[in-house]
């Protein structure tokens, strides 16, 4: 009896090792998987930080503010008819499709003696790539008036008018103008200005009647009679030079000779 109970205890004792063994060994491969698990999450994800970097790094870089002497440029190179084509379609987006557009504004622009002038401050734009100005447009002699919040694009290095405001300045310069640039899609263009009617020649004034208690005016002279001797020659002024004596009139002519008597009769026988 007391033998079997002895091998009863190493039996259990025994058992009870290799339970702890094997609970030993179960943790380990639980935790050697787990280590793996994070290994992999570690490599093979991003986080949301290093995620927001990638973009930021990837993404187009921010160019220079151009100064208001450089978008003042961009302008005066818009307006002026003496440019190329090819170098004024620089000047604003879509340039290359404007059409009409740059006559139209360069035109309205020298009629009514517009100057424009951008100011500071040149602020970010909407994009990476923009500039937002204020543009003072002054008439002739009139005081300026400030468009703020204008919109310029940079292309390839180059500083542009965006055309929503190339759009918008060709209403500031000529309110009845829309070029074909500047129609929305199925907008059918306003038809030209009919010509003005000729001026009206204005009638002749007359003389205002006189008036009332006037006294009328005397009589016109009598004609004189037909066979009435010619009115005397009016006297000269007494500063004009004395009239040159006429010319000496030649001798008188010779008396023609008197006829020869006749002869007397005879006495009668």
């Amino acid at each position: 009896m007391v033998v079997i109970i002895g091998s009863l205890k190493i039996f259990g004792v025994m058992h009870l090792m290799n339970v702890q063994r094997s609970v030993r060994s179960a943790t380990a491969l639980v935790i050697s998987a787990v280590a793996s698990v994070s290994l992999v999450a570690c490599g093979g994800e991003s986080t949301p930080q290093e995620t927001t970097s990638s973009k930021t790094s990837s993404a187009a870089p921010i160019v220079v503010l151009p100064t208001p002497a450089e978008l003042n440029d961009v302008l005066v190179r818009l307006l002026d008819p003496n440019l190329p084509p090819e170098e004024r379609a620089q000047t604003i987006e879509d340039g290359d499709k404007a059409g009409d557009y740059f006559d139209i504004v360069s035109r309205a622009a020298a009629d009514r003696e517009i100057h424009l002038d951008v100011i500071d401050p040149v602020l970010p734009g909407f994009s990476a790539t923009s500039a937002v100005a204020g543009i003072n447009v002054t008439e002739g002699d009139s005081e300026p008036r400030l468009i703020e919040q204008v919109d310029f694009l940079n292309r390839k290095g180059r500083w542009m008018l965006s055309k929503e405001w190339a759009c918008r300045l060709v209403g500031t310069l000529d309110p009845e103008a829309k070029p074909a640039f500047c129609l929305a899609p199925g907008e059918t263009p306003p038809p030209p200005p009919e010509p003005a009617p000729p001026a009206e020649t204005p009638a002749p004034e007359h003389a205002p009647p006189p008036p009332e208690d006037a006294p009328a005016p005397p009589p016109p002279p009598p004609a004189p009679p037909a066979d009435a001797p010619p009115p005397p020659p009016a006297a000269p002024p007494a500063d004009a030079p004395p009239a040159e004596a006429p010319a000496p009139a030649g001798p008188p002519p010779a008396p023609a000779e008197a006829p020869a008597p006749a002869p007397n009769p005879a006495p009668p026988a």
